[in-house]
């Protein structure tokens, strides 16, 4: 019989007060804390005496765990979730822009939502899960901080890639060559991490390939297994794929997803890609 009675995992919130970040809290973070049965707070919603700075600290040190949106670059959030880090908390990293994070946290993975509330309580759900789940353990070992490049060109959420491609007219073989970069401080590894690409149905699976048909227009492909990457390290891979009919890929806008498999579940990034080909005789 479960203990009814136990207290839930508190969750206490670091970011702006402005008012643009209202709703985002209402109903992205409160909520999706509350839909994992924790409790979640900012400051700004507690009665307390003394000084607001005092209490900060009082509640980072309270707290299972701390989410920080580091949107706007605000200085007390970075201040604030700097201590959080020194007292070995669980931390959470939230960000509208990539272009948000500075250059010592870049090796921190954040929920980057771009202003969607429902991608990022989707996400805070997984993350604040795992986090009950393993209160001893740092999110940063269930996170896979991989930036994919396809052919030299980062793949980021709705991305615009023109790549020119090696196309096989004989055998109407696709290649695509991937650079997987580890941009974490900490080892990759293999076992808990697997990558696929969402693609048109155009494109086909190689007898030996894994390829799965997701609906009656998309197919997933998997990648070959990864080796362990170490921090800041890059590995190379490549997926084989047959083409239908090559004149439907000439100079077309595409929509492709890349899928990260990890501990925490899934991760889509979707992006366009024209594909520019060069026939080998």
């Amino acid at each position: 019989m479960s203990d009814t009675t136990a207290p839930k995992p508190f969750v206490f919130v670091l970011m702006p007060f402005a008012k643009e970040f209202d709703d985002i809290y209402e109903f992205g973070i409160k909520i999706a804390c509350q839909e994992v049965d924790a409790y979640c707070e900012r400051v700004d919603e507690q009665i307390f005496t003394g000084s607001i700075l005092d209490r900060v600290y009082n509640q980072i040190a309270k707290a299972d765990i701390i989410v920080s949106d580091m949107s706007g670059m605000n200085p007390n959030v970075f201040y604030e979730t700097g201590y959080a880090h020194a007292l070995g908390k669980q931390v959470i990293l939230l960000t509208q822009k990539i272009a948000d994070i500075p250059f010592d946290l870049k090796h921190y993975s954040h929920i980057v939502y771009q202003g969607s509330i429902k991608e990022l309580k989707e996400e805070l759900k997984k993350r604040v899960s795992w986090c009950i789940e393993n209160p001893d353990e740092s999110i940063d070992k269930a996170e896979t901080n991989l930036e994919i490049y396809l052919h030299g060109k980062k793949i980021f959420p709705n991305a615009q890639l023109s790549v020119s491609i090696t196309l096989d007219t004989k055998e109407h073989k696709f290649s695509a060559s991937f650079a997987v970069h580890n941009a974490s401080k900490r080892i990759c590894d293999a076992n808990t991490v697997q990558l696929g690409l969402i693609t048109p149905r155009q494109f086909k699976g190689e007898p030996a390939s894994s390829t799965i048909q997701l609906s009656k227009t998309e197919s997933i492909h998997l990648f070959p297994p990864l080796a362990r990457i170490l921090p800041n390290a890059w590995q190379q891979t490549e997926l084989i794929l047959n083409i239908a009919d090559v004149s439907e890929l000439i100079n077309e806008k595409l929509s492709f997803v890349l899928r990260i498999f990890n501990e925490l579940g899934t991760t889509d990034i979707p992006y366009n890609l024209t594909i520019r080909l060069k026939e080998e005789v």
